[in-house]
């Protein structure tokens, strides 16, 4: 009878295979305590990347929120703006003017999806053109960042575009 033969230990993994492990990997794979210990590193990295970008962002944003406060709407982030419910043919104008400035991607998806209302139709030929300017793919999203994410503006736009047409 042939005696089974210990397994040989595996390689620790690396950070990005760590990052890309899914729920079922973990409970297949056996993790070492260091390598358990790695995850809790890795999202702690990422909660503060992600705070870090969202207060760029908010710096990035004052000049639309500053206008907005000059008519009585008052929002934490243009992405709040279509939240609020409520009708807003005075915001209309403003998004408008601050959709053709040079904002990082983030904030130019946030200002066309707030466009997404049938009273922005005044808007098209913007929509037109920023659409047509808009990159695709993955970039640099917000000022600041060093990775590479999803682009949203050019959908943002395509949403706005779509729904004034309706």
């Amino acid at each position: 009878m042939l005696k089974k033969q210990p397994a040989l230990p595996r390689p620790p993994l690396t950070t990005e295979e760590l990052e890309k492990l899914t729920a079922n990997d973990r409970l297949r794979i056996k993790l070492t305590d260091k390598e358990n210990l790695r995850p809790r590193e890795i999202n702690r990295a990422r909660d503060k990347e992600r705070s870090e970008r969202s207060a760029r962002l908010r710096i990035e944003e004052e000049p639309i929120l500053e206008d907005l406060r000059q008519i009585n709407w008052n929002v934490e982030s243009v992405w709040d703006v279509d939240n609020k419910g409520a009708r807003y043919p005075g915001v209309i104008p403003i998004l408008l003017k601050h959709l053709v400035l040079p904002y990082s991607d983030r904030i130019r998806a946030g200002i066309a999806r707030a466009l997404t209302v049938p009273a922005a139709r005044e808007g098209w030929p913007i929509f037109v053109e920023e659409y047509r300017k808009a990159l695709l793919g993955w970039g640099i999203i917000a000022l600041g960042d060093t990775k590479e994410y999803r682009l949203g503006a050019k959908d943002g736009l395509a949403c706005a575009w779509d729904r004034v047409q309706k």
